[in-house]
């Protein structure tokens, strides 16, 4: 955040009040951790390859069903790239399209497995790792509302001319 108030051109610092540049940085630089909307989620079939497991190492494609749960979600999107001080090496895989966050699951027709139970566990690791994500977001949001440097950053550019 420093670094970004050393960039600005002096002019513009200089007819920008410390507390408007404060509360600007505060907000550019807020994490905003997903809320899940679990009564929105859908879910949605369709045929595809999926892998077979084999005891091989060139895992072979077979024809399945694929079950993709939609799970909407509020804020943004960029935290789910983020990993929280506290994490499980274990993190379930999707993918995110707008708003939305997609679990899938590749069933081989020759099996018959209740997908629900594997989509409820991913759902929790996810919830989990999005909690972590606001544990340590929380004081990061407190500490650049507060501004401090940024704002005697700024007192001492004036101060300088």
């Amino acid at each position: 955040m420093l670094m970004e108030v050393a960039s600005i051109n002096g002019d513009e610092l200089l007819n920008t009040s410390p507390s408007a540049l404060a509360e600007y940085l505060a907000d550019r630089h807020r994490i905003d951790v997903p809320v899940l909307n679990e009564s929105g989620i859908t879910v949605d079939q369709r045929e595809a390859p999926v892998a077979v497991n084999t005891f091989i190492y060139q895992v072979p494609e077979g024809p399945g069903t694929w079950f993709d749960y939609y799970v909407p979600f509020e804020r943004e999107a960029v935290a789910f790239e983020c990993r929280a001080s506290r994490f499980s090496t274990s993190a379930p895989r999707g993918q995110i399209t707008g708003n939305e966050l997609r679990l899938s699951y590749g069933v081989p027709h020759d099996k018959r497995v209740d997908v629900g139970p594997q989509f409820a566990n991913d759902l929790a690791r996810v919830k989990q790792h999005l909690n972590w994500l606001h544990e340590d977001a929380v004081p990061h949001n407190t500490g650049a509302s507060r501004c401090r440097p940024a704002s005697n950053r700024t007192s001492a550019r004036e101060a300088l001319g």
